[in-house]
């Protein structure tokens, strides 16, 4: 009994410093969350229609700005031939309508249990400083592939939203991580 005792009192302690180590690498407020990829700070909130679909910002310490991070999912193969290809979207932001074009940068299986879902990402984008502002204010997003047909066709859906309670949080904290004066940041 004391065998077993110790050993679940070990695993306790265990679980609790990776728990601990790793709430320095994640926070969340509201529907937002902070995380990092390797050095990069991410900061993203998950689809109302796919919760895998995500809409966020990636900062790299040194400059900290803040570039497009969004994730679609697909389960057509074909999607890999539009690897590097521009996606145009359409962006509704509480009533306002502007568009977006940013390159498929990445395609990725989702995991090896589930090899039909693949994960693409949308990036390198800068947004103009007047939406980042909108974003602060406003209360949703709908972000809509309009094109090209190509994209359209792999997609088995096109049209996603994402909530903005929280964003403004998120996005200090993302900025306080990216610029190493945070518990958990720092280069």
């Amino acid at each position: 009994m004391n065998k077993w005792l110790s050993a679940f009192a070990g695993l306790a302690l265990g679980l609790m410093q990776v728990s601990m180590a790793s709430a320095g690498n994640f926070w969340e407020h509201r529907d937002w969350s902070v995380d990092r990829l390797g050095e990069l700070v991410r900061y993203t909130t998950h689809g109302s229609v796919v919760h895998g679909h995500e809409f966020g910002f990636l900062l790299r310490p040194g400059d900290c700005r803040e570039v497009l991070w969004l994730s679609w999912s697909t389960y057509d193969d074909g999607v890999y031939e539009l690897s590097g290809e521009r996606t145009r979207f359409q962006l509704e932001l509480d009533g306002m309508r502007g568009m977006l074009s940013a390159p498929l940068g990445l395609v990725e299986e989702l995991t090896p249990m589930l090899p039909m879902t693949k994960v693409m990402v949308f990036s390198d984008v800068l947004l103009r400083p007047e939406f980042m502002r909108e974003l602060e204010k406003g209360q949703g997003l709908e972000v809509r592939v309009i094109g090209p047909d190509e994209m359209l066709r792999v997609l088995d859906v096109a049209e996603d939203q994402f909530s903005l309670m929280g964003f403004t949080a998120t996005r200090l904290k993302a900025r306080e991580w990216c610029e190493g004066n945070a518990p958990g940041g720092g280069a």
